[in-house]
């Protein structure tokens, strides 16, 4: 939710209207992502210049449906995700994504550990580690 906000806030900070009918935002079983992204994507009448999706795992079957419907496109989709997983060889190190540093993430989860259990009073604090933008020189070409 988040990084829904993030984006709400991303866009009309710039003027960027949100069509409603173009998100997706409701939770989804780890298990339905396929079935609920294919549904979804089906009852499009139409279509975005781009998808900003919550994560590659998300940005990965939206990137399949694409493949395996191009002739649903009406235009070319800019397709973003959010991690720089990896793991998704259809979208990996071909969309635009956020790289998230989770080894240092992983570093300072246990450096507040430590802290909070050598200080169990202290005040609750709240850590952003600022993730970097990857653009793939293909994604560069695609950019409408």
């Amino acid at each position: 939710m988040e990084r829904y906000r993030g984006y709400c806030a991303c866009m009309e900070r710039h003027g960027l209207a949100i069509d409603p009918k173009h998100c997706l935002t409701e939770h989804i079983d780890i298990f339905s992502y396929d079935k609920r992204l294919t549904s979804f994507l089906d009852s499009l009448t139409s279509w975005p210049s781009a998808f900003v999706c919550v994560s590659d795992f998300v940005a990965h079957f939206v990137k399949a449906y694409m493949d395996k419907n191009p002739q649903r496109l009406p235009h070319p989709v800019v397709l973003t995700g959010f991690d720089n997983a990896g793991e998704y060889a259809n979208v990996a190190g071909r969309i635009i994504t956020a790289n998230v540093p989770t080894d240092l993430l992983g570093k300072r989860l246990a450096l507040q550990l430590q802290f909070r259990t050598e200080h169990p009073d202290a005040p609750h604090e709240l850590t952003f580690i600022s993730p970097s933008i990857i653009i793939p020189h293909a994604a560069r070409r695609q950019t409408p």
